[in-house]
């Protein structure tokens, strides 16, 4: 299987934080600086986790950019 170029990688993150922004806005629902930081946070650790697994989805999937 082919490694994942870097444009493929960088929309695997890009789509990687869009989705974990709309899960926190979710869990977290509206709120102040605390529930933003939060919000931050995991979207931080969704892209730690999830950005080289997307990745390689992707390009297994055909998905090179």
């Amino acid at each position: 299987m082919a490694a994942p170029t870097p444009n493929t990688r960088m929309v695997a993150h890009a789509a990687v934080g869009i989705a974990g922004g709309v899960a926190a806005k979710k869990i977290l629902g509206t709120g102040g600086f605390f529930v933003f930081l939060a919000g931050f946070v995991l979207v931080i650790m969704l892209n730690e986790a999830l950005d080289a697994p997307v990745a390689r989805a992707m390009t297994a999937a055909g998905l090179q950019f």
